[in-house]
């Protein structure tokens, strides 16, 4: 019941994150229940940027994709036994096919 609890804060804490906002590392964790450990991994291996790469990963800040991007990565990893290294490739291959469709239906809305 505790970690169903923790599923619902989770998602009301992502519910109220807009794409405009960003997150901490902190909430980034506790939103996505992952150790900061592993976060940091996956800024290694390329499927999370800090918008602020510069500084102390303390103070990095990501965007609120950020939050369905990791869900994505652990979804890969534990469903299909996916690496790192193969998640951070699916899911750079699933945004550069988003922004083909998303230019295809402005191409197509141009045309007419």
């Amino acid at each position: 019941m505790i970690k169903d609890n923790k599923k619902i804060l989770a998602d009301l804490i992502i519910a109220e994150i807009t794409d405009d906002d960003t997150v901490s590392l902190v909430k980034l964790c506790h939103c996505t229940e992952i150790p900061a450990e592993q976060i940091l991994s996956m800024v290694e291996y390329g499927v999370l940027e800090p918008i602020n790469y510069g500084s102390s990963h303390i103070r990095w800040r990501f965007s609120a994709n950020s939050i369905s991007r990791v869900n994505t990565a652990v979804r890969l990893q534990r469903d299909l036994d996916i690496n790192m290294a193969g998640a951070a490739l699916v899911i750079e291959l699933m945004d550069e096919l988003k922004q083909l469709r998303q230019r295809a239906v402005h191409h197509k809305y141009q045309q007419h």
